[in-house]
């Protein structure tokens, strides 16, 4: 016999037999009552069908359980990673909270150089005012002074009686420095008779 032989489908004993005809070897199972050849004997289609899809199973829980593992792995990963990004949200909230913090500060700072420069700019305007009414008490005392049987003088028209005038780059036309006028000798007044 080259075949090797399954046990019996129903009590699973081994068969016997002779001639290549088989029976099974125990009393009583229904396999017993007629011989059959070797190859219906190991003729099994539900078997056969059932390894087959187990055999399929197991080669699938197989690729499956790899596909687990490799799942699992990524789980653990992507939990590591929330983990991480948690702790960096709970770093940044904390980092907005400093800078709102510091903006509050800020805004109460900015809030009182507001106020400083309100007051340096109303106080330039109070010592502007001032100057301007210096400045006209200072040619009216001028004019009284030099009106006694001198020449009636005038306001420079080059310096505008403040007896300096600035001196500018010719091609840009920037200030870089004052100087002494040339017309009224710095004094910011001049005879009538030179201005003609």
């Amino acid at each position: 016999m080259s075949e090797i032989l399954q046990p019996c489908p129903f009590c699973g004993a081994m068969p016997i037999g002779h001639d290549d005809r088989y029976m099974c070897s125990t009393p009583g199972c229904v396999m017993q009552e007629d011989t059959i050849s070797a190859k219906d004997w190991n003729t099994r289609p539900i078997e056969d069908e059932l390894r087959a899809r187990i055999a399929e199973l197991e080669e699938s829980d197989k690729h499956w359980a790899g596909n687990v593992k490799v799942c699992m792995q990524l789980i653990e990963r992507y939990e590591s990673d929330i983990a991480e990004l948690e702790e960096i949200d709970k770093m940044r909230s904390e980092s907005v909270s400093t800078l709102n913090q510091a903006n509050a500060n800020n805004e109460d700072e900015i809030e009182l150089l507001e106020k400083r420069i309100a007051k340096l700019k109303a106080k330039n305007e109070t010592l502007k005012t001032a100057c301007d009414i210096l400045r006209k008490q200072n040619q009216r005392l001028f004019s009284q002074v030099f009106s006694d049987g001198k020449p009636e003088l005038n306001v420079c028209k080059a310096c505008g009686g403040d007896g300096t005038v600035l001196l500018t780059d010719g091609y840009e036309g920037q200030v870089i420095a004052t100087a002494k006028c040339i017309y009224c000798n710095g004094t910011g007044r001049v005879s009538k008779e030179r201005e003609e």
